[in-house]
């Protein structure tokens, strides 16, 4: 068994499952269907996101790559999966806005415009000592209590 994105509510859930325990929506659908990617703005570092399109998109011509990125909104990739789809999105952040959104088969131009299907949620950086950073916390703090009351 494997976790997969809900391309509905992009939560993990069981690649098993017959339906997104979140949202209810239908992973059989999702397994069939497929996704397309969409340039929607340019963040930062220009030549950044042309070299990742370079890259990603294995363009080898840079004036191909910059004239892509240039025509913004412009769809990126088409007839990708939701996991492909996601991995792409993230190789533009922060330098740029990206949309997934799901292909029908439509026209380029109807993928320009159609309805963001979400991200899944990145998780956040986790702060603190965590459990066995305290556990050692409280260690050290009871050792150097002991001691102090010794040399008193």
């Amino acid at each position: 068994m494997a976790l997969i994105h809900c391309p509905e509510c992009g939560k993990e859930v069981s690649d098993q499952a017959p339906a997104c325990i979140h949202c209810g929506y239908p992973l059989a659908k999702a397994r069939e269907e497929r996704f397309a990617l969409v340039l929607l703005s340019r963040d930062s570092d220009y030549a950044g996101i042309i070299r990742t399109v370079q890259e990603r998109l294995q363009i080898d011509d840079y004036t191909v790559a910059k004239s892509l990125v240039d025509q913004v909104p412009a769809l990126l990739r088409r007839d990708m999966t939701y996991e492909e789809a996601v991995e792409l999105a993230l190789c533009f952040q922060p330098n740029a806005t990206v949309k997934l959104v799901q292909d029908r088969g439509s026209s380029d131009e109807e993928l320009l415009s159609a309805r963001e299907v979400p991200l899944p949620a990145q998780e956040e950086e986790k702060h603190g000592l965590g459990f066995g950073g305290t556990v050692a916390a409280v260690i050290v703090g009871v050792v150097a209590a002991v001691l102090l009351l010794s040399i008193l």
